[in-house]
């Protein structure tokens, strides 16, 4: 049975994403936070990487809320965007490689997405009217890179985190 609409749901008994992985950045800043061949990153570096990607989203004008799309290949510079995209208060919206053009514009338009955070060469052919921000796949570098670092928005359970798509199928 599904519960009443109209009642509000319990408070999350965990903190937003964010605030856990600040929480590990302080407290085992040299523990591998990602661990792929023969590489790894800190959760400090994750986090520094991921700040810098949240402060350069809030200075391309990026409120609280508002769609932030991710889209490239599966490497280190992704993780520390999607990171990034939670940090800014943004809403993560990720775009599958796989997907054709034409469905990730759909996508980026029916979201209302704000800004493309592309990791590596992606973002070209989807024709974005908006900013566009590009991250180094492996270093996580992003340009442009915020002038005036800001401090970044406090998190609750009750802000947006991600939207996502469905096929519309249920088998």
């Amino acid at each position: 049975m599904l519960p009443d609409p109209a009642q509000s749901l319990e408070q999350p008994p965990h903190p937003p994403i964010s605030a856990h992985m600040a929480h590990w950045a302080e407290t085992r800043p040299d523990h591998p936070a990602i661990a792929w061949r023969d590489q790894s990153r800190s959760y400090a570096r994750l986090f520094g990487d991921a700040r810098q990607i949240a402060q350069a989203i809030q200075a391309a004008g990026i409120g609280k809320g508002q769609v932030v799309a991710v889209a490239g290949q599966r490497r280190y510079g992704t993780i520390a965007a999607m990171l990034g995209v939670f940090l800014s208060g943004g809403v993560l919206l990720t775009l599958a490689s796989d997907l054709p053009p034409e469905r990730q514009r759909v996508m980026l338009r029916e979201a209302d997405a704000r800004l493309l955070v592309a990791v590596g060469s992606r973002g070209e052919g989807l024709a974005f009217p908006h900013a566009i921000l590009r991250v180094e796949p492996e270093s996580a570098q992003v340009e442009p890179q915020a002038s005036t670092p800001g401090p970044l928005p406090p998190l609750t359970g009750d802000d947006p985190a991600y939207l996502f798509f469905t096929s519309g199928t249920t088998g």
